[in-house]
């Protein structure tokens, strides 16, 4: 190495790592701020190691976070996820609840299912630009805490088990 190389760290290398905060912990650090202290002193009263340039981003977002505090939003919740398409994913969220509410036992619903239903949704409701993709159905269950989950009857009682044995038997 000559003489006057800079080492350079790499992207992301040596920096501290991203992390959010949670609407309750912004709306704390608002509040101190807003009590009469300096930077350096609200910075030492709040719990979280913040640098003073994200604190200060927060305190200019101030209105924001207060109206989605008054809003009832849950305070816990580091950042809002929404969906570009809320209409279509609550009305589609309600959907599932009605399908769910039937009978005494949940009903399976696909991802083609789910993904035919929300396109009918959009044409209903007149959505610009929605495309109902997997991908968007695969975020929206997440979104919604969906999961596969084994199917009862014939296809829930398998023995796995024993399946597992017979393919090591097969792959061999």
């Amino acid at each position: 190495m000559a003489g006057g190389d800079i080492i350079r760290p790499r992207s992301g290398e040596g920096h501290k790592p991203r992390t959010s905060t949670p609407l309750g912990d912004k709306i704390a650090l608002i509040e101190i701020k807003d009590a009469g202290h300096s930077w350096a002193q609200t910075l030492a009263g709040f719990s979280l190691d913040m640098s003073p340039s994200a604190a200060r981003h927060i305190f200019r977002k101030r209105s924001e976070y207060k109206r989605r505090a008054a809003a009832s939003e849950d305070l816990s919740a580091p950042r809002l996820c929404r969906s570009y398409f809320d209409s279509v994913s609550q009305t589609l969220w309600d959907w599932c609840r009605t399908l769910q509410r039937v009978g005494e036992r949940h009903l399976p619903a696909s991802g083609g299912l789910l993904e035919a239903r929300a396109r009918r949704i959009e044409t209903d409701l007149g959505v610009e630009g929605f495309k109902g993709s997997p991908h968007f159905i695969q975020n929206w269950a997440e979104r919604y805490k969906l999961h596969n989950v084994a199917l009862w009857g014939q296809g829930g009682s398998a023995d796995i088990e024993a399946a597992a044995a017979s393919i090591s038997e097969i792959r061999s």
